[in-house]
């Protein structure tokens, strides 16, 4: 599974929230290990820590499960006081 495509990109921020676009550095993998997509994000939900990812590895014929996690860039602080 090519989790840099984008198509499996935006799938992965559907956990996270809607997202609005991929960064160019991602489209074009000049950073190979980060994606950066950005999402719409309601400040006064919580938002997961982790995704859990899971694919099927051809050779063996099984689900394989593992967790990714998420870091929030320039993240607002929100009273709701």
């Amino acid at each position: 599974m090519d989790l840099f495509s984008k198509r499996s990109l935006l799938s992965i921020a559907l956990a996270v929230r809607q997202s609005i676009s991929v960064d160019k550095a991602t489209q074009v993998r000049s950073k190979p290990r980060t994606a950066m997509i950005r999402v719409i994000l309601d400040l006064m939900d919580k938002h997961p820590d982790r995704i859990r990812l899971q694919s099927v590895d051809k050779v063996i014929g099984r689900i394989i499960e593992e967790f990714q996690e998420v870091v929030y860039d320039n993240l607002p602080q929100y009273c709701t006081h």
